[in-house]
């Protein structure tokens, strides 16, 4: 039973790197997401391969906000296929033909989480949002963007290209807990991505209600009043869905 109690060990700490060293980052993400809802705008989630679980934790969830919207790609996510979903993550010019797809609002701002950081369609979004205006920000592990970087001699990351920098604080590879030699098990991107996003969510619907704003907050629908709740938020944000 060694793994159950170093993988619990291992959380924790990780949870607590991220609450002693990403409180000034997750404040300014919320800032700009508060500022988003407040002009119009949607909360755009983005990532490839596990990292698009963080934006569909996100959306249309009890305790969370309407106003947020997951970019889901099937070919990049694992369900297609996870060795081509591996190399087309990679592929230089996806990027571009995923943007256009999507109606992006002036006043939206894009998340995009990328563990790495490095791989080609994640870092080319950033660059096509940055390029258009949108606000955006990144969740990733620094650590393991600048080994990697450094590796394969790359000269940007997905850090080097967002206006908010939220760090995981995992190490290169993800995984936390060795059980055999070079092969270690327990990853933690997928706890602290969605850690991190329900964090920067809370933090903004504060920001609203702190300006007299109502923050669009779902209750779930086996709750007393959710039902009315969340129709009336439904009809509020309508037109936020007619662009999905």
């Amino acid at each position: 039973m060694m793994a159950y109690d170093r993988y619990f060990q291992e959380i924790t700490a990780l949870l607590n790197r991220i609450l002693e060293g990403e409180r000034e980052p997750i404040a300014k993400a919320a800032q700009l997401m508060a500022d988003s809802i407040k002009n119009g705008g949607l909360i755009r989630i983005f990532g490839t391969g596990h990292s698009h679980i963080i934006g569909e934790d996100a959306f249309f969830r009890a305790g969370g906000l309407v106003p947020v919207l997951p970019i889901s790609e099937p070919q990049l996510m694992l369900h297609e296929g996870p060795m081509a979903s591996g190399a087309l993550e990679r592929m230089s010019g996806l990027a571009e033909i995923i943007f256009r797809k999507y109606r992006f609002n002036p006043n939206d701002t894009l998340v995009i989480v990328s563990n790495s950081g490095v791989n080609a369609v994640p870092v080319e979004m950033a660059k096509l949002a940055r390029n258009q205006g949108l606000k955006t920000i990144g969740i990733t592990s620094t650590a393991y963007s600048r080994d990697t970087a450094k590796r394969k001699g790359l000269s940007e990351t997905l850090a080097d290209l967002v206006d908010v920098v939220v760090d995981n604080h995992l190490p290169p590879g993800d995984a936390l807990v060795e059980i055999m030699e070079g092969r270690p098990m327990g990853p933690g991107s997928t706890i602290a991505g969605s850690f991190l996003m329900h964090l920067m969510l809370m933090t903004a619907a504060e920001i609203l209600r702190d300006s007299g704003e109502e923050p669009p907050i779902l209750i779930s629908s086996n709750m007393p009043n959710g039902p009315e709740n969340n129709e009336r938020l439904m009809e509020r944000y309508r037109a936020f869905f007619e662009r999905l």
